[in-house]
């Protein structure tokens, strides 16, 4: 037999037990966010930010950041949720959200500092996020407050913060406020008090989906809120997009012009996005072409209408800018325009077709219900590995409205 290895292992006047109860309790600690300050900045020289988009973690600024304040007027502030993807994505996100809402600057309110610290929304770790939101959004009012505004895009945990900083701007008769509020798949109880909200706040918009299961998991609700009753404080269901592709809980924060032009333009007016009807100038107003998408939608539009709107996909599907692409495509999705196939796959062959148009085309060709696409998505799933969550949900569609695949015959 071999011979037996001894371990020595180094003396302690502690019991294991002392040691294992101090090692949890620090990890805790730092898990729930408990600590004496919360005014360190995430260090953004890895990140790429857009223009005007700032990565902040609390409320101190540079010499250069305090005087871009004292420059600005408008201020969008986005309060993410637990875990916001990709990090570059998000303030890309945000940095197309300020240019249609017409903010001065945007900042992305890395309350946790580090993922890792942000992991768990814990009472502690969110009401230091409210206070920090709070003195950043003092730093950037100043004296001059009734001058400027702060608009606020929070999503999930993000909207618990936002009602902690309001409850405490009204306790401390902060003169802190805000403009326009938009919450996103908020995990909030549907009987939570928004009393100190709606009295710091202009405007504020909820939008739930039947699809996002957060706030299921998290407190048993479909995204109702009952104290936003109505006028400047209210609800708004939106299930689907504009195409129909199905609105989880990550898909409030998708880079599209959809999210931008929509988000945009309620914190910039206070007003969700209204129906177009066609004929409208200039066709390639993305807003206009919105407009257009939410009357078809609506089932607004008749069989008067189609050559007018047959003529606008046209237009736009050939435009060289990929947004106004993208509503053409919703169009041509919403009115079952089979016959312009060829032209949405041949968009999918340009190596430049950005993701966000991409997805739509395959909800489009879903929209058909033709089942000469199924074997063409079923071969994209596997090749278009950034569109395969939707590409799956538009063969879902199929498989539940028992639409067989057909294959196309070849032309000799």
């Amino acid at each position: 037999m071999g011979k037996r290895l001894k371990m020595n292992f180094p003396r302690t006047t502690h019991s294991p037990s002392l040691i294992l109860f101090c090692f949890v309790g620090l990890v805790l600690l730092t898990l729930t966010g408990c600590r004496t300050s919360f005014k360190t900045p995430l260090l953004s020289k890895n990140v790429a930010l857009p223009q005007k988009v700032w990565l902040l973690g609390g409320d101190n600024l540079s010499p250069e950041q305090q005087e871009a304040f004292q420059k600005s007027s408008h201020l969008l502030i986005m309060i993410p949720g637990i875990s916001s993807g990709d990090l570059e994505e998000s303030c890309r996100f945000l940095g197309q959200v300020r240019a249609q809402g017409g903010q001065d600057l945007a900042v992305f309110y890395n309350w946790g500092g580090l993922d890792f610290t942000r992991s768990i929304a814990s009472t502690t770790s969110t009401a230091n996020a409210a206070s920090g939101l709070i003195g950043l959004c003092r730093q950037f009012l100043g004296e001059a407050s009734g001058n400027r505004t702060v608009d606020i895009l929070a999503h999930s945990a993000g909207t618990i913060i936002v009602n902690k900083a309001a409850v405490q701007i009204r306790e401390s008769y902060s003169p802190v406020r805000f403009r326009q509020v938009l919450f996103l798949g908020t995990p909030h109880d549907p009987e939570v008090n928004l009393d100190a909200l709606k009295s710091v706040s202009d405007s504020v918009l909820n939008i739930f989906s039947d699809y996002d299961k957060i706030n299921r998991n998290v407190s048993s609700n479909s995204g109702v809120l009952a104290d936003l009753e109505g006028g400047a404080y209210r609800n708004l269901r939106m299930d689907t997009s504009l195409g129909g592709r199905r609105i989880r809980h990550y898909a409030f924060l998708k880079n599209n012009p959809e999210n931008w032009v929509q988000y945009g333009g309620y914190l910039q007016t206070g007003q969700w996005p209204r129906p177009a009807a066609p004929p409208i100038e200039p066709v390639d107003s993305v807003e206009l072409l919105h407009g257009v998408a939410i009357w078809i939608k609506s089932g607004s539009a008749g069989d008067n209408n189609l050559n007018d709107l047959h003529q606008l996909i046209k237009q736009s599907l050939a435009h060289p800018n990929p947004e106004v692409e993208y509503y053409s495509v919703i169009l041509t999705g919403l009115l079952k325009a089979s016959t312009f196939t060829p032209q949405l796959k041949s968009i999918l062959d340009k190596q430049e077709t950005p993701t966000y148009l991409r997805a739509e085309i395959y909800q489009a060709l879903g929209n058909f219900e033709d089942g000469k696409q199924i074997h063409f998505l079923q071969r994209a799933r596997k090749q278009d590995k950034e569109c395969s969550e939707e590409i799956r949900d538009v063969l879902r569609e199929f498989k539940l409205k028992r639409i067989r695949p057909v294959r196309e015959r070849r032309v000799e």
